[in-house]
């Protein structure tokens, strides 16, 4: 048995390897056989079509046809053919009848003449050309099916969301009745045990509300109803309100800190969706707090590198020291109502479509949104956005230079985020900050490396400070408040006359504020939140 080396047939944009062999041929005739069977046969064998040329009359032929073969073996007709006749089978990968074929070529010393070869290439050519018209009616053929089931899903899929806006405007219309009159019941003075129950009714009510909209937004996402509201926005200040809707829910966990990082002071007025882009950093906090106990939960936003021109890539993080997430569990965490942590670990309730509907979101934004976390050791919540920048306008969050730039700030806070964040924030403002972690530290830094333009400090450290026994005269410098959100009428009186207090999480705009006033002397009213 000897071999013809493989050769590359291409037609349009297909490409093809084809080996040929022979057990007919003496050597010197390989190199031509191989050319000539490649010129004469490459029309018929691309076209994958059975083609014969019949005998010609100078008693000599030049013939293909078309066998069969199983198990390796050729089935097709025996020729009987002189010593100076070879014959070479190419394999084709295409069958007839269930079974694969081949293509025979045989070949007499004598050649066509110059009309019949052309003929035969001209036959050759209609062939492929047959062929691929066969091929792009058969493309064509599956593009149209493949067109009607996509509008079947996409009608079906505007029917399911049509059912549930109706099914969501049905259950809204009672609720709002029931959120109505629950308010007016605890305004008619209740015992402390219809308190309660009032309590749990106004939870289970803000719950279904909150599962409803879920519900509807998943429709239109699923729909394709869906729509971007674009406007110019002021993102630092809409990331601080969303934060800020989750302080009182943080807060009702004692050993749980809420903090700000928002790196956005060089960013110019965006133009987004600024409703979506809050729902979104609304369902990966309210994740967050649910699954932390202890620790912290930190919100971060920040302008990275990304496509130069007209658009900004923000990038936004919500990090958590709560029970994980293992990494089988971050590969189902986006998918329609995944639920990825086990009954034994905690009921933690909700409908697993939360994080579905951030990633549709994301998605229909043009960004993209992963997570990163392990069991026991937290989660980091990412997503960035290519936001347009709107032009000659920066946003609300820029600090203003030169009113804080060289002002000497003593910053008194315990351990977590909140320290690390505000001393942070007030370099940025152009502040030389001194940090202390307890309230000897603070006291001790007062009295021996003073000058402090201003002092901000948790109110419990100040109050160790003031009743450290021995300690001398303290200087008198502005002293700033930080609050918890939820602290008592002792806590924000102070123990002595402080110049303002800030309300953790605390707002970057607020903060700026205070601190100016407070340098520059002048009184402010003490912020008061709920």
């Amino acid at each position: 048995m000897m071999f013809v080396p493989t050769f590359l047939v291409k037609v349009g944009e297909r490409k093809m390897k084809y080996s040929m062999q022979t057990d007919l041929c003496p050597s010197p005739a390989l190199a031509a056989a191989s050319e000539d069977l490649f010129e004469l046969a490459a029309g018929m064998t691309d076209a994958e079509t059975l083609f014969v040329a019949k005998q010609t009359d100078n008693g000599m032929r030049t013939m293909l046809v078309w066998g069969r073969e199983r198990e390796g073996v050729r089935a097709g007709q025996p020729l009987i053919y002189p010593k100076d006749v070879y014959c070479l089978t190419v394999p084709l990968p295409f069958a007839c009848d269930g079974e694969r074929g081949i293509v025979g070529a045989l070949r007499a010393s004598a050649t066509f003449g110059d009309d019949e070869e052309a003929s035969l290439k001209r036959a050759a050519s209609v062939a492929a050309r047959l062929a691929e018209s066969e091929q792009k009616s058969a493309a064509l053929k599956r593009e149209s099916e493949l067109q009607r089931g996509r509008e079947h899903a996409e009608r079906e899929a505007r029917r399911t969301g049509e059912l549930l806006a109706v099914m969501g405007h049905e259950i809204r219309t009672p609720m709002n009745g029931i959120v109505a009159m629950s308010q007016l019941l605890r305004e008619s003075g209740l015992t402390e045990e219809q308190d309660h129950y009032l309590q749990i009714i106004e939870d289970s009510q803000k719950s279904l509300l909150e599962l409803v909209s879920s519900i509807l937004d998943y429709g239109k996402l699923e729909a394709r109803q869906m729509k971007l509201e674009l406007a110019p926005m002021d993102l630092a200040g809409a990331l601080e309100d969303t934060a800020y809707q989750f302080a009182a829910k943080a807060a009702q966990r004692p050993e749980l800190e809420l903090t700000l990082d928002l790196d956005l002071d060089t960013v110019p007025m965006l133009i987004g969706d600024v409703r979506k882009i809050r729902q979104i950093l609304g369902n990966l906090l309210s994740n967050a707090i649910k699954f932390t106990t202890v620790g912290e939960v930190r919100v971060t936003a920040r302008q990275i590198e990304g496509d130069a021109g007209d658009r900004a890539w923000i990038e936004f993080c919500v990090c958590d020291t709560g029970i994980g997430i293992s990494q089988t569990g971050i590969e189902r965490l986006f998918q329609d109502y995944a639920q990825v942590h086990r009954p034994e670990e905690g009921d933690y309730g909700g409908t697993g479509l939360g994080l579905s509907i951030s990633k549709r979101l994301v998605d229909l934004m043009g960004g993209k949104i992963w997570a990163q976390g392990n069991k026991g050791q937290g989660t980091r919540m990412t997503f960035v956005l290519p936001l347009e920048i709107e032009q000659g306008a920066y946003g609300e969050s820029s600090p203003r230079a030169g009113a804080l730039s060289g002002r000497r700030l003593l910053l008194a806070a315990g351990g977590g985020g909140t320290r690390e964040t505000l001393s942070r924030l007030a370099r940025r403002m152009g502040m030389e900050v001194r940090e202390a972690s307890g309230g000897a530290e603070a006291a001790l830094a007062l009295a021996r490396e003073g000058p402090f333009d201003l002092v901000l400090s948790e109110w419990e450290i100040e109050r160790e400070a003031l009743l450290l026994p021995g300690l001398p005269p303290l200087p008198d410098v502005p002293s700033i408040l930080l609050l918890p959100l939820v602290h008592d009428s002792e806590a924000e009186a102070g123990p002595h006359s402080s110049f303002a207090s800030l309300t953790k999480p605390v707002r970057q705009s607020e903060m700026y504020e205070v601190l100016a006033s407070a340098c520059q002397g002048r009184p402010i009213a003490r912020e008061r939140r709920s």
